[in-house]
C-alpha cells in the first residue's frame, strides 16, 4: 500500500521568499519612485512591498494620472517604474514626456510579455532596464538598487 501527501507548494515558495527579503535589507533605501500599473492588483503588491523596504511610492494606474502627478502637482521621483503595455498611453511614451520634464529619473520597464517580444516587438530599445513578470519581491529590489546605485 502506497501513501502520498500533497502540501500547498505555495505556503514553501512565500516562506521561503520572506527568508529571502530578510536577508535583502540591504535592498531597503529612501528614494521616491512613482509606479504606474493598470491591474489594482499588481499596483497594491508593488507598493506595499517597495513602502515596506523604506522606498517613498506613489502609485498611478495610467500614464495620464502618472504626467498628472509630476505636471500639477509637481512629484518628482527618482524612479519611473512602469507597465510597459497600458491603456491610453504606453510605457514607452509615458517615459519619453517624464524624461522630459525629469530628465535624472531612472526608468524601469515591467511586462508579462517576453522581453524578446517586447524589444523585437518594437515597444521598447534593447537597452531598457526591464522586468519580466511575474516577480519576486527580491527581483524588484534587487532591479531598483542595480539602477539607482548605477547612475
Amino acid at each position: 500500500m502506497t501513501f502520498r501527501v500533497y502540501g500547498p507548494v505555495t505556503e514553501i515558495k512565500i516562506a521561503a521568499e520572506k527568508k529571502e527579503m530578510i536577508n535583502n535589507k540591504k535592498l531597503a533605501a529612501n528614494e521616491r519612485i512613482l509606479f504606474v500599473e493598470d491591474s489594482a492588483e499588481i499596483l497594491n503588491f508593488v507598493k506595499a512591498s517597495l513602502t515596506q523596504f523604506g522606498y517613498s511610492v506613489r502609485a498611478a494606474q495610467n500614464g495620464n494620472q502618472a504626467l498628472e502627478m509630476v505636471n500639477k502637482k509637481g512629484y518628482k521621483m527618482h524612479v519611473l517604474f512602469m507597465d510597459v503595455i497600458m491603456p491610453d498611453m504606453n510605457g514607452k511614451e509615458l517615459s519619453k514626456k517624464v524624461s522630459g520634464l525629469l530628465p535624472d529619473t531612472k526608468v524601469i520597464f515591467i511586462s508579462g510579455y517576453t522581453d524578446d517580444y517586447i524589444v523585437h516587438g518594437g515597444e521598447l530599445e534593447n537597452d531598457v532596464n526591464f522586468i519580466q513578470k511575474p516577480f519576486t519581491v527580491n527581483t524588484l529590489l534587487s532591479k531598483i538598487r542595480e539602477v539607482l546605485d548605477n547612475s
